[in-house]
């Protein structure tokens, strides 16, 4: 299954398949001084799986290294990192996209053939993204993460990055 054309005429970023609502890419609105927990609760091992968290109109702080464009593999990454939004300006979001590394070349792979996302909601405010890379038909075990705002503003999404649910 290819998703690449279906995302690519979709105008909400988002396609359904088999019931599901997929993302390329998830976007979280945030406010400076939140902290958001990443965790990997579960993965593949046929390829290296990895999470790219890109920062809009904010710096991120992960311990002592801050930026705007950060990836956490699963092969060197604690199991759960926690992520300071500093220096926010504007309606500062996060984006997160899973990536996986080639086995050959070692590099960096996402948004090709059945790669997607889908985010499921818990009623205690954590998202939890299942992940299909592009290898095969798409499954969502391929990389599972629980994303939870532990502290700071209200959750915000996609559907509504700068105002409330």
């Amino acid at each position: 299954m290819d998703f690449t054309p279906l995302f690519e005429g979709s105008a909400t970023g988002t396609i359904t398949h088999r019931g599901l609502v997929l993302h390329r890419r998830f976007m979280l609105g945030v406010a400076e001084g939140d902290v958001i927990s990443i965790r990997f609760v579960s993965f593949t091992a046929e390829y290296v799986q990895g999470l790219r968290v890109s920062a809009q109109h904010c710096q991120v702080s992960v311990e002592r290294i801050t930026g705007k464009e950060l990836v956490f593999w699963t092969d060197t990454a604690p199991e759960q990192v926690r992520l300071t939004i500093i220096e926010a300006k504007g309606p500062a979001a996060l984006t997160f996209i899973n990536v996986w590394k080639d086995r050959q070349h070692k590099t960096m792979l996402y948004a090709l053939t059945s790669s997607a996302m889908h985010v499921a909601h818990s009623e205690a405010g954590a998202m939890l993204l299942r992940c299909s890379d592009g290898s095969g038909q798409p499954n969502f075990e391929d990389l599972v993460v629980q994303v939870t705002r532990e502290s700071g503003s209200l959750c915000r999404s996609q559907a509504n990055p700068n105002g409330r649910p």
